[in-house]
């Protein structure tokens, strides 16, 4: 060992001579065994080091000693050692003192290189503005930060140690709405080993609500987790910043509303998406009808406090989705989306939408006490047409926008003037039919509906106009305006209200006829339709296994287990079910099978071509058959000759509705007709 060690050995007497020294105490020194004995010690070891009275004292005292020293070379230059120096005796007894000393030059030297290293990030990371940490997510999950920076307490308000095993309380500081797309970020940098970028806001006890960004570069450990190196920073001023230069380039300085370059995008992206949907949208232009005098006479702030209040009215109209800008002076745009799938439909909406544009801008606006009114003329037009681009959008929105002045001011015009006609029928249509059914303009008619031997024994309910004007309204044409208004449900209230009343009347003349009455699906799912069906039969005293609901099969379309409590709750009061137009829609064994029915209509399509049509003929016998196995009746309405009806009979139809026994006619001709004679409601 003495001889093959890559550390220096002396042998020397106890405070005396050195007896012997290895090869790598002479290689390290530079000098041979006879140089080292004669020069000694005290020309070796450096006698100015501070260090060497305390490593004496230590060997004196406890018979060995460690520490580093100066030692030096043949040369005369010093160096660090690292030595060990211990006395022991030899075999005669002799007490002798051994010294290993190693060349540390090299490991301080990296030491010192490492310390300063250390140093520089230690001043890094507490002056750095944000922070550096190492973040890990677990295999089970679980989140931490095992390394993070002084600015830890800046960015987040938390200290290192707070989250150096469970990252939950800087997590609870993120927006939350911003969180999940946080973590969602997380975790797909940690599937991929992609470098993670991310920025987001948190709200913190002192600072409030702040914007942070993330750069962070992941590696996988042995254990499965991931390992994050990475920066945090505020970047609440350039985001502040970015939004300012946003909000002066792309809305209105005076209202807040976007500005024309902003609408022109929206305008591009919802043309592309009402292409893409088969959607319909509008453009609404809307100038203010005497703007420019009460600016003139009052004064621009006046004038800037009416634009103002107006775009908050217009704002406080429309949906989320939809937008209104101000493009200068007293105009306003407004870009409403999806407003259907039929143009129709959707010129409809959009010219309700402007009437309560219009409604709104004419109600007085209340300015440093002084009443003032600014009328609104608007023009729409309808999108996507054909090759349609933001620029034809707009100038045809303008046009109709000066058609409307043109016509008195303070009016709504469609661009294509077809569409202007059609949508003022339909809304001077919507608006006598509210008329009609608060003064008493409808009717009900009785349609019979015959047994084999060709006697009522039931009929169907059915709704008339009589307009003052327009004379008898084909209930076609008002009927679909009901349901797409909403107006269906005061009017099938009121014909369920006359058909119960009726029946009582029919009680106390000993009539058994039932009456069927059509319930639309917007009725029947409305929230308080039991409720008021019960009410009815109570206050009317009805007797209600006379009346028959009729419903169609789209009603099963749609939350089919409440469809069946519900006409479970009704049959229970006594009321039976028809399933209208049967064949022609949602048809399924599942419901008839499950549902309380009481009867079938087969829908007039398939019996006007019977028995000659063998496809009609073949339908209709084939729902005849299933009803009555399982134990439903069947009506065939639409019977207008005899064939028709002697086949339906010779096919077990329990009873036939149709032109060739009776055409509808009023309640009380019925009535009289069945032998009624007490004409009085009560």
């Amino acid at each position: 060992l003495f001889e093959h060690t890559m550390d220096g050995v002396f042998q020397a007497e106890p405070g005396g001579a050195i007896l012997s020294a290895n090869p790598a105490a002479c290689a390290m020194l530079g000098l041979s065994e006879a140089e080292i004995c004669q020069r000694g010690r005290s020309e070796l070891l450096d006698l100015s080091d501070p260090r060497l009275p305390g490593l004496i004292a230590a060997r004196q005292r406890d018979g060995q000693a460690r520490g580093e020293l100066r030692m030096r070379r043949g040369d005369g230059t010093l160096f660090e050692v690292e030595l060990t120096s211990a006395l022991y005796q030899d075999r005669a007894g002799r007490w002798l003192s051994s010294i290993v000393f190693r060349d540390n030059t090299e490991r301080r030297r990296l030491n010192q290189q490492l310390q300063a290293q250390v140093n520089l990030l230690d001043n890094l990371s507490q002056n750095v503005p944000g922070v550096l940490y190492q973040f890990q997510m677990s295999p089970d999950g679980r989140l931490s930060y095992p390394f993070a920076s002084h600015g830890m307490r800046t960015i987040y308000e938390v200290t290192p140690e707070q989250v150096r095993e469970d990252a939950s309380m800087l997590l609870e500081r993120i927006h939350p709405d911003d969180l999940q797309d946080v973590l969602g970020s997380i975790q797909t940098s940690a599937q991929t080993l992609q470098p993670w970028r991310f920025e987001y806001r948190v709200i913190l006890p002192e600072q409030g609500l702040r914007w942070r960004v993330c750069n962070a570069q992941p590696e996988r450990l042995p254990d499965g987790s991931t390992l994050w190196h990475g920066f945090n920073a505020d970047i609440t001023d350039r985001k502040e910043a970015e939004a300012h230069t946003f909000r002066l380039a792309y809305f209105d300085a005076l209202t807040g509303l976007p500005n024309r370059s902003l609408l022109r995008d929206r305008i591009d992206q919802s043309l592309a998406q009402a292409r893409r949907n088969r959607q319909y949208g509008a453009v609404m232009f809307v100038d203010l009808d005497n703007f420019k005098q009460i600016n003139d006479a009052r004064g621009h702030s006046v004038g800037d406090h009416l634009l103002t209040e107006v775009a908050q009215r217009l704002q406080a109209l429309l949906r989320v989705e939809d937008t209104v800008a101000r493009i200068g002076g007293d105009e306003f745009v407004l870009l409403i989306n999806d407003l259907g799938q039929d143009v129709e439909a959707s010129a409809r909406a959009a010219m309700t939408v402007a009437e309560r544009v219009r409604a709104t801008l004419d109600r007085p606006h209340q300015i440093d006490s002084f009443s003032y009114t600014s009328t609104g003329s608007i023009g729409i037009s309808l999108f996507p047409k054909a090759g349609q681009q933001i620029d034809d959008l707009l100038r045809e929105a303008d046009t109709a926008m000066y058609r409307a002045k043109s016509t008195g001011r303070n009016r709504v015009a469609f661009f294509e003037l077809t569409m202007q006609h059609e949508v003022e029928e339909r809304l001077a249509l919507e608006q006598e039919l509210n008329e009609a059914l608060a003064t008493g303009q409808l009717r009900l008619h009785v349609q019979s509906q015959v047994d084999a031997h060709g006697q009522a024994v039931a009929g169907e309910l059915l709704v008339r106009w009589l307009h003052p004007l327009r004379g008898l309204v084909p209930p076609m044409r008002f009927i679909p305006l009901a349901e797409e208004t909403g107006l269906i449900l005061p009017l099938g209230e009121w014909v369920i209200e006359q058909a119960c009343q009726t029946l009582a009347r029919m009680q106390r003349g000993g009539l058994t006829q039932a009456l069927s009455v059509n319930v639309s699906a917007r009725q029947f799912r409305s929230d308080d339709f039991v409720p008021r069906v019960r009410a009815i039969l109570q206050s009317t005293g009805a007797p209600a296994h006379q009346l028959i609901f009729e419903v169609t099969e789209s009603l099963f379309i749609q939350d089919w287990e409440h469809c069946l409590r519900r006409i479970s709750e009704l049959v229970q009061m006594g009321i039976r079910f028809s399933i209208d137009d049967f064949g022609t829609g949602y048809s399924s064994l599942r419901y008839l099978q499950r549902l309380p029915l009481f009867e079938l209509k087969i829908d007039r399509s398939f019996v006007q071509d019977t028995p000659h049509d063998v496809n009609d003929t073949a339908i209709v016998r084939s729902i005849l058959s299933m009803a009555h196995h399982l134990g439903l009746e069947v009506v065939a309405e639409g019977v207008e000759n005899r064939a028709q009806a002697d086949f339906l009979l010779a096919n077990q139809c329990d009873r036939l509705q149709g032109y060739l026994f009776a055409q509808p006619q009023p309640l009380e001709d019925w009535l009289a007709q069945m032998g009624l004679n007490d004409t009085s409601p009560a």
